[in-house]
C-alpha cells in the first residue's frame, strides 16, 4: 500500500520540477543566461531552505534524476575524440596536461585559507582534495555555448580551449576511477581499484572493436533499437563497474570511450542527447533542492573563490601559452574562456557528500562558486577581445608584452606584395588554393596578414609570405606597410571579425594605401551596398556566389549533365583549411 500512495507523490514532484525548470530556463534565455542556472535555480524555488517547500524530499527527484548523471557522462565519453588529441598542436598537448596539475596546486591555497579562517567551519576529510581539483576544471556546457554563439570554435584560442577542456575531462576520469578508494586510501586498495579499471576499459574498448560494429551494423536498419543498444550500451558497462567496487559513473564514461570510434557515435549521441537533457534536467534540479540557504559567509567566499579563479587561470595558462609560443591574444583570451568553474564539479562533489568524503558546506560552496563564475564569465567571454585589447595595452605600457608569434618569413608588405589578404579563412583558403593551380606565377606577390599562428605556421610550410596582425587593432595595418599593395582582400565576413568590420578595415586601407582597390566581404545585399559606397572596388556576397554555383548545378542536372561542382570537386584540394 505505501507503495501505490508513493508513485503519484514522485509523479507530482516530477511534475512540479519539469514544469518550473521549464520557465526559469526561458527566462534564462531571454536574459542570455546558461540554462543550467535555470534548473539549478527551480530546484532552490521548490526545495525546502530557501523556496516554498514544494519538494520536501529531494529524494524522489534524485533517484530518478541519478540516470541523467550517468547518460551525461556517457555523451562526454562519446565527444572525446581520442585521434584528434593525437593529431593537435604542441600547444593543445601540453597545456591540456599541464593546466589542470598546475592550477590544482594554486588552487590548494582556497581550503587552507577557509581552515586559518574558520569562515565555513570543516570542510570534510577530503574537503581540500575535492576544491583544488573542482575549482581546476571548466564548464563544457558554458564555454562552449559561448565559443559556437561567436563562431569561434575554429579559432587558435578556441582550439586551445577545446583541447584543454578535453584534457580536463581524462583527469577527470582518473579521479573518478580512484575516487571510491579515497576511503580506504592504502596502497592495495588502490592498485585493485587501478587494476579493476584497466580491466574494465581493456574489456570495453575490445567489446567495441570486435563486437559492437556487428551489433550496431544490425540495429542501425531499426531506429528505435540503436537507441535501445546505445543506453542498454552505457548501462551494461556502468553496472559492471558498480559490480567491481568502481562508480557507475566511470563505467559511463568508459562506455561512451570505448564507442567513440565507431561510425555511428554521431547518431547515437543525437538520439541519446534528448533522453539525457530530460533526466539531467533533473539531476540538477535535485541539486538545488538541496542548497542551503547562503550565510554572509558562504556568498562572500563565492564569490572571492571566483575571483581567485580567475586569476589563477591567468597565472598559469598566460606563462604556459607565452612559452609555447601561442602568442599573448590566445594566452589571454583562453584564460578568460576557462573561467566558469565545471558543472562536472558539482557531479564529483555530490558523489563525494554520498561517499562521505566532504561536508554538504564544500558542495553548497561550489554551486555558488560555479554561479558566480557562469554567469559573470558568460559575459567576459563575450567580450574577451575587447578585454586583450586593453590587457595588450596595459603589458606594453608595463613592457610585459610578449612577442605574438615566431618571426615571420617575409615581413610587412613590400613592393614585391601586391596583393594583400586581410585574415585567412575559409575563402581565403580556397582563393589560395585556386591560386596556386591557375596561376602559381603570381603567388609570390601575395601576402598574407592573420593573427593565428597554427595558419601562418602551414603558410610559411608552403612559402607564402605571410605576417603577424589582429586586424581589431588598427595600428596593425600602418605597421604592415600597404602603401605597396594593388589589391587588397578582405574575405573574412563581419560575424567572424572580432573587435572590427569590414567597412572599418576598408576606411584604414583607403586611408593608408589610398590606390589599393579593396574587395569586401558582406553577407546581406544592404552591407554590400554600404561598402560599394564607402568606395570598396568589389564585394563578394557569400550567398549569392554560393546561389550562382547552386544554380549552376540545378540546371546542368536538370538537363542530364554532370553537375559543375562535382566534377570540380573530383581532385583533391589540398587546401591550407581543409
Amino acid at each position: 500500500m505505501p507503495l501505490v500512495a508513493s508513485v503519484p507523490s514522485i509523479l507530482s514532484d516530477l511534475g512540479v520540477a519539469i514544469v518550473v525548470a521549464a520557465l526559469l530556463a526561458f527566462l534564462a534565455r531571454l536574459l542570455k543566461q546558461p540554462l543550467l542556472l535555470a534548473y539549478v535555480a527551480a530546484g532552490v524555488v521548490l526545495g525546502p531552505s530557501m523556496g516554498f517547500s514544494v519538494i520536501t524530499s529531494a529524494e524522489s527527484v534524485e533517484a530518478i534524476s541519478s540516470l541523467g548523471l550517468i547518460l551525461l557522462l556517457y555523451l562526454i565519453g562519446l565527444e572525446i575524440d581520442v585521434r584528434a588529441i593525437r593529431r593537435s598542436g604542441r600547444a593543445v598537448l601540453l597545456a591540456g596536461l599541464l593546466q589542470l596539475p598546475i592550477n590544482a596546486i594554486l588552487c590548494l591555497a582556497v581550503p587552507a585559507i577557509l581552515d586559518a579562517t574558520g569562515l565555513l567551519g570543516p570542510l570534510g576529510r577530503y574537503g581540500t582534495l575535492y576544491l583544488a581539483f573542482g575549482l581546476s576544471i571548466s564548464s563544457t556546457l558554458v564555454v562552449v555555448k559561448v565559443l559556437y554563439d561567436k563562431f569561434e570554435l575554429d579559432t587558435l584560442p578556441g582550439r586551445i580551449t577545446l583541447g584543454v577542456l578535453v584534457f580536463q575531462d581524462l583527469w577527470s576520469i582518473l579521479f573518478l576511477a580512484a575516487q571510491p578508494s579515497l576511503s580506504d586510501p592504502e596502497v592495495l586498495p588502490l592498485l585493485r581499484s587501478f587494476g579493476l579499471g584497466i580491466t574494465l576499459v581493456v574489456g570495453a574498448f575490445s567489446l567495441a572493436r570486435y563486437v559492437l560494429p556487428w551489433v550496431f551494423k544490425t540495429a542501425a536498419r531499426v531506429p528505435e533499437l540503436m537507441v535501445l543498444g546505445a543506453i542498454a550500451w552505457c548501462f551494461l558497462v556502468a553496472g559492471l563497474a558498480s559490480k567491481a567496487g568502481l562508480s557507475a559513473e566511470m563505467g559511463a564514461l568508459t562506455a561512451g570511450l570505448a564507442m567513440s570510434c565507431l561510425p555511428y557515435k554521431a547518431d547515437v549521441v543525437a538520439k541519446v542527447a534528448t533522453v539525457r537533457d530530460f533526466f539531467l534536467t533533473l539531476f540538477f534540479v535535485a541539486l538545488g533542492l538541496k542548497v542551503a540557504a547562503p550565510t554572509s559567509g558562504l556568498g562572500l567566499a563565492a564569490f572571492a573563490i571566483a575571483a581567485f579563479v580567475l586569476l589563477t587561470r591567468f597565472l598559469v595558462m598566460v606563462p604556459l601559452l607565452r612559452a609555447l609560443r601561442a602568442g599573448d591574444r590566445a594566452a589571454l583570451v583562453v584564460s578568460m574562456n576557462l573561467w566558469p568553474v565545471s558543472e562536472f564539479t558539482l557531479v564529483l562533489t555530490a558523489i563525494g557528500l554520498k561517499l562521505g568524503h566532504v561536508e554538504s558546506v564544500v558542495l553548497d560552496l561550489i554551486l555558488f562558486t560555479m554561479i558566480v563564475s557562469a554567469v559573470l564569465g558568460t559575459y567576459l567571454m563575450t567580450a574577451s577581445h575587447a578585454v586583450y585589447l586593453r590587457l595588450r595595452r596595459l603589458f606594453e605600457r608595463r613592457g610585459w608584452a610578449g612577442a605574438e608569434c615566431p618571426a615571420d618569413v617575409a615581413g610587412p608588405c613590400s613592393a614585391q606584395h601586391s596583393i594583400v589578404l586581410l585574415g585567412f579563412h575559409r575563402i581565403a583558403s580556397a582563393f589560395l588554393h585556386d591560386l596556386a593551380e591557375r596561376h602559381p606565377e603570381l603567388l609570390d606577390r601575395v601576402l598574407v596578414v592573420d593573427f593565428n599562428p597554427l595558419v601562418l605556421d602551414e603558410l610559411r610550410r608552403r612559402k607564402v609570405a605571410c605576417a603577424y596582425g589582429d586586424l581589431g587593432n588598427p595600428d596593425t595595418l600602418h605597421h604592415m606597410g600597404l602603401e605597396h599593395a594593388n589589391v587588397a582582400v578582405i574575405t573574412v565576413p563581419d560575424t567572424l571579425l572580432k573587435g572590427t568590420t569590414n567597412r572599418r578595415i576598408l576606411g584604414h586601407v583607403r586611408h593608408i594605401a589610398p590606390q589599393a582597390r579593396v574587395i569586401a566581404t558582406a553577407e546581406t545585399a544592404a552591407g554590400e551596398a554600404a561598402l560599394l559606397a564607402d568606395g570598396a572596388a568589389a564585394v563578394l556576397v557569400a550567398p549569392r556566389a554560393a546561389g550562382v554555383s547552386v544554380l549552376a548545378d540545378v540546371l546542368a542536372l536538370h538537363d542530364g549533365r554532370p553537375a559543375p561542382s562535382a566534377e570540380s570537386a573530383v581532385s583533391v584540394r589540398d587546401e591550407v583549411l581543409r
